[in-house]
């Protein structure tokens, strides 16, 4: 719920309406899975926006995903670094407001491991950059950087 408020306080503050779409999807969520394979209908923010998706022969971190959208009411680039929430509710969500938006599954505790010169190239292009890490990793990423 705080991303939502912090996209809502984002979005406000450059004009733009909060309008999004949902689309009923199959999924088994990230921690989910280890408990079961069990897939349920969720609602999950459409992605119409997608433009392209680079999958990890194994695993989640280095997931690219590309957004495009022409008519977006803010002009900018968004990079967005992050994990399962940001890949997804936050990235498609914000694909509906910024004219481009790249995701890449990678925190700066791990160097943006294996993603590290991608990172450097849209960070460099990027209007905003903003980096997410659910609440179960953020002390532990915060005290491997602090160490």
């Amino acid at each position: 719920m705080l991303a939502r408020a912090v996209l809502i306080r984002l979005l406000g503050s450059l004009g733009a309406p909060f309008s999004i779409e949902l689309e009923p999807r199959r999924y088994v969520g990230d921690l989910a899975q280890r408990f079961s394979d069990r897939r349920i209908v969720g609602h999950f923010i459409s992605e119409k926006y997608l433009v392209n998706e680079m999958l990890m022969p194994s695993g989640n971190r280095g997931i690219v995903k590309s957004y495009s959208n022409v008519d977006a009411p803010v002009r900018k680039r968004l990079l967005l670094l992050g994990d399962s929430h940001s890949y997804s509710a936050m990235a498609p969500a914000c694909s509906y407001y910024f004219s481009e938006v790249s995701f890449i599954w990678a925190n700066k505790v791990d160097s943006y491991s294996p993603r590290e010169a991608l990172v450097e190239e849209l960070w460099a292009a990027a209007d905003f950059v903003v980096e997410e890490s659910a609440e179960r990793f953020f002390i532990a990423n915060l005290c491997e950087a602090v160490n």
